[in-house]
C-alpha cells in the first residue's frame, strides 16, 4: 500500500473561525443558530443531540460562519491538566438532519474543511495524533485557558494518506464500529424510556388508596463500604468513573486500574446515582462481574434490601418524582457541583402496592435492564476495538486487508 506524507495543512482547503453572536435578537443580529462548543464534541462524536446554545449572529456573517456537511470542528480554547485542546468532531448529514436552526462553532472553536482527503479519514487521523498526545507541545496560555496554536500545529504535523480507496476501506471499518455503537445506544435509551414508561403508568398514574405509604429506607439502603489506596496499594480494580458513566462510545469502566484516591465498592445488585449534579441524571444499571469493582465517591451506590425488588427499586431511583425530590435537597443551587446529604435520599416516601403487583413487574421490566447492560458490554468492547485499530489502521501497521468484523 502506498502512502504519501505531507503536513495537515495541505489537505485544508479553508479555515471558519467560530462566533459567540448574542444571547437574543438585537439589530443586525437575528439569524438564528445554535452553538457547538468544546463541551459538545464528545456529544456529538457519541451521535447524541448535545446540548447547544442558542444564539444570534450577524446576518452579514452567517453565510462564512454556518456549518455545511464534512466540516471538522476543532477545539482550540479549552482543556485541562490532563486533557488537551483539540477535540474533533465531523458534521455529517446525519448530525445536520437533527437541528431545526443552522449550526456554527463557537469562537473557542474553528472549523475547516477537507480537500483532496476522505474528510472521514481526517476526522480519524486528527483523532489518532489526539490520542498520542500530539496537542500538548502547541499548547499555550497563562488564564487558566489553555489555546492550541492551532495554525503552528497544521503547519508542522505530518499526516501519512493511502490511496482513496483504502482511505475509504479505513473509514468503512471505523465506521461500521460506530454505528454498531451508536444503534445499540438508541436501543438501551429506547429500553430506558420503554421502563420509565411501564413504571409511570403502574406505580404513578394508577394508585390505589389502599396502596401502603412507605419511605425508601423501608426497601433501600445505601452502600458505604469503601476502599482507600494505602489499604490496597497493589490491587487492581475495574473503576467505573463519572465520565465514563454516561458515555455510549467509550469504555463504561478502567481495568486494570490502581485506585488514587477513596472509592466505593460496588457489589452486585447495586446501581448508582450521581450526586455530583443531580440534574443531569446519571443512573446506570451495571452489570457487575467482578468483586473488584470500584465507583467514584461522587456516587450514591444503592443496594435494594430484597434483591427480587431490584428492577422495582431502580425504577423508583429512575423515575422524575425522585429527581424532583432530589433537587429540592439541594435549596435551588445551581451549577455543576450541587450538594446535599445522601441518607437524605432515603427520606423519599412513595405509595407501593402488594408484592405480587411489584412481581409481575420485576418479569417484565428486568429483561429490559438486562438487555441493556448486556449492549453497554458489546459497546465497551467494540471501543475498545476501535481504540485499538485506529492507531493501527492510520500509522499503516495493520493493512485492511488482515481486518475482518464478521
Amino acid at each position: 500500500m502506498t502512502r504519501v506524507t505531507c503536513k495537515i495543512k495541505d489537505v485544508i482547503s479553508e479555515v471558519k473561525s467560530g462566533d459567540w453572536g448574542k444571547g437574543s435578537p438585537t439589530e443586525n443580529y437575528t439569524t438564528e443558530v445554535l452553538c457547538v462548543r468544546g463541551a459538545d464534541i464528545p456529544e456529538l462524536c457519541k451521535g447524541n443531540v448535545g446540548k447547544m446554545p442558542q444564539r444570534f449572529i450577524h446576518n452579514k456573517k452567517a453565510t462564512s460562519k454556518i456549518l455545511s456537511a464534512n466540516n471538522l470542528i476543532i477545539e482550540i480554547s479549552g482543556g485541562s491538566p490532563t486533557q488537551s485542546t483539540g477535540r474533533i468532531a465531523l458534521i455529517s448529514d446525519k448530525i445536520l438532519s437533527r437541528y431545526s436552526k443552522p449550526l456554527i462553532c463557537s469562537n473557542f472553536c474553528k472549523a475547516i474543511t477537507a480537500t483532496g482527503i476522505q474528510p472521514e479519514y481526517l476526522f480519524n487521523y486528527w483523532l489518532y495524533l489526539y490520542n498520542k498526545d500530539a496537542m500538548f507541545p502547541y499548547e499555550n496560555g497563562t488564564t487558566g485557558i489553555k489555546n492550541l496554536d492551532f495554525n503552528s500545529f497544521i503547519q508542522e504535523q505530518d499526516i501519512s494518506i493511502p490511496d482513496i480507496k483504502t482511505q475509504q476501506k479505513i473509514v468503512s471499518i471505523l465506521s461500521s464500529i460506530d454505528e454498531k455503537i451508536e444503534t445499540n445506544k438508541r436501543i438501551n435509551d429506547n429500553l430506558e424510556e420503554q421502563a420509565k414508561a411501564l413504571f409511570k403508568s403502574w406505580f404513578v398514574d394508577n394508585q390505589d388508596n389502599d396502596w401502603k405509604k412507605i419511605r425508601l429506607e423501608e426497601i433501600l439502603e445505601i452502600g458505604k463500604t469503601s476502599i482507600i489506596p494505602a489499604q490496597s496499594p497493589d490491587t487492581i480494580f475495574e473503576h467505573y468513573s463519572l465520565p465514563a458513566f454516561d458515555n455510549g462510545t467509550r469504555p463504561a469502566y478502567e481495568k486494570g486500574c490502581a485506585i488514587k484516591s477513596s472509592k466505593f465498592y460496588i457489589q452486585k445488585n447495586m446501581f448508582l446515582f450521581s450526586k455530583l449534579n443531580p440534574r443531569i441524571k446519571r443512573i446506570w444499571f451495571p452489570n457487575i462481574q467482578t468483586e473488584k469493582a470500584i465507583c467514584s465517591t461522587e456516587f450514591i451506590p444503592y443496594k435494594p434490601k430484597d434483591a427480587s425488588l431490584l428492577g422495582f427499586c431502580y425504577s423508583i431511583v429512575n423515575s422524575e418524582a425522585f429527581y424532583e425530590y432530589v433537587l429540592s435537597l439541594t435549596n435551588g443551587s445551581t451549577g455543576s457541583h450541587q450538594r446535599f446529604h445522601p441518607t437524605a435520599t432515603l427520606d423519599y416516601s412513595l405509595k407501593i402496592p402488594d408484592k405480587d403487583i411489584i412481581k409481575k413487574f420485576e418479569s417484565i421490566v428486568r429483561p429490559l435492564y438486562e438487555l441493556i447492560a448486556k449492549n453497554r458490554t458489546e459497546n465497551e468492547k467494540l471501543a475498545s476495538l476501535r481504540d485499538t485499530l485506529l492507531p493501527k489502521l492510520m500509522s499503516g501497521e495493520l493493512s485492511v486487508e488482515e481486518v475482518s468484523l464478521d
